[in-house]
């Protein structure tokens, strides 16, 4: 009975995932290709956005740059954190940003658990005490560790399983991007709407930059 049901699992898990990977292409397509006619902004690609940060840093307006960012995040450290680990890592900056929003509120230093393997979550990038188990949770709680090495952690589990940034999320929640059921979807969904509120309000603020 036991293989029988591991295949089941595992058509199970196919059709999750393919319906996740539909629900994202319809995301990108009807959110970002196609924006509501009546904005009055049009959201711009995660790369052009990227290229905008690294550009109004180049141009020695960073310090106008975390103060937008400051906002969602608290303060222009954290936004500095934020931004340059992105762009260190050839990650999307407001999806980062999303990640921190959702996992710990941009709480630094906020510890939550234990979970079921008697691991905890150290936020605001919810490092996980198994997974770093050679760092103290205070080291884990450190700001200029917890910011860069969580958006390092996701760009790893995208080269690792060789996904997309929305698989990358299931799987930097999970451990992989095969365990995904409707809880992960909401994880997800949750995570691309906020990055897209970022988006919005970026082109808005910084339209000369794009």
């Amino acid at each position: 009975m036991a293989k029988p049901f591991a295949v089941l699992s595992l058509l199970l898990s196919m059709v999750l995932i393919g319906l996740f990977v539909c629900a994202a292409m319809l995301y990108q397509v009807v959110e970002r290709r196609n924006p509501d006619p009546t904005a009055a902004v049009q959201t711009p690609t995660r790369d052009g956005i990227n290229a905008a940060v690294a550009g109004l840093i180049q141009a020695g307006r960073s310090q106008e740059l975390y103060a937008f960012y400051a906002k969602d995040v608290g303060d222009p450290i954290k936004a500095m954190l934020y931004t340059s680990a992105a762009l260190m890592n050839h990650a999307p900056v407001n999806l980062v940003i999303a990640v921190g929003w959702f996992e710990g509120g941009h709480v630094v230093g906020m510890v939550d658990g234990p979970n079921q393997n008697g691991s905890y979550d150290v936020r605001p990038m919810a490092l996980n005490t198994y997974t770093y188990k050679q760092y103290s949770i205070a080291e884990l709680a450190r700001i200029e560790f917890n910011i860069p090495q969580g958006v390092a952690h996701l760009v790893g589990e995208r080269i690792k399983w060789g996904v997309s940034w929305e698989a990358a999320l299931s799987s930097y929640n999970k451990g992989r991007p095969t365990d995904l059921d409707f809880r992960q979807i909401d994880y997800v969904t949750a995570i691309l709407r906020h990055e897209w509120e970022l988006d919005r309000k970026f082109a808005a603020r910084f339209a000369d930059a794009l």
